[in-house]
């Protein structure tokens, strides 16, 4: 249940998917640690609910860490919440590099959640790579989603 579409810009990009779950469903996925770390992945590492903290409130911090699954150091993130309206947006503010993720959710009748992610702010030459992981993430997301209605 997946219409995908990936536009660029000179600051960022927006995907835009259907995904089979509710609005309350996916928006869990943003402030829930157990949730999180099931779509929060980039190739090669995982990243352990035990090893996620949020604090879903404008302002509040989001800090993990991505363990590698085959040796090699672990990566700490750190970002804050911008925008908090349960089912409706969440907004992730990262300052290294500095890119601003806007997730708005709407409920389609009879297919699911249409989720938009714009992101804001990374540089011209890693747009393609950074499109390419939220893909990922959204597939994994979407595994999630299918995952708990079993």
């Amino acid at each position: 249940m997946e219409a995908a579409e990936g536009t660029d810009s000179t600051t960022g990009f927006t995907v835009s998917r259907v995904l089979s779950g509710t609005p309350a469903e996916v928006f869990s996925h943003f402030t829930e640690p157990a949730l999180f770390s099931r779509w929060f992945i980039v190739d090669g590492f995982t990243t352990p609910a035990s090893r996620v903290n949020l604090d879903p409130r404008s302002g509040g911090t989001i800090s993990a860490v991505m363990l590698p699954d085959e040796g090699g150091p672990e990566i700490p993130f750190t970002a804050t919440y911008g925008i908090v309206e349960p089912e409706r947006r969440v907004q992730f503010k990262f300052t290294d590099p500095t890119e601003v993720v806007t997730i708005s959710l709407l409920e389609v009748a009879g297919e699911g959640t249409q989720l938009t992610y714009d992101s804001v702010g990374p540089p011209v030459t890693e747009r393609e790579e950074a499109l390419g992981g939220v893909e990922r993430m959204l597939d994994a997301l979407q595994s999630s989603l299918v995952e708990l209605r079993r």
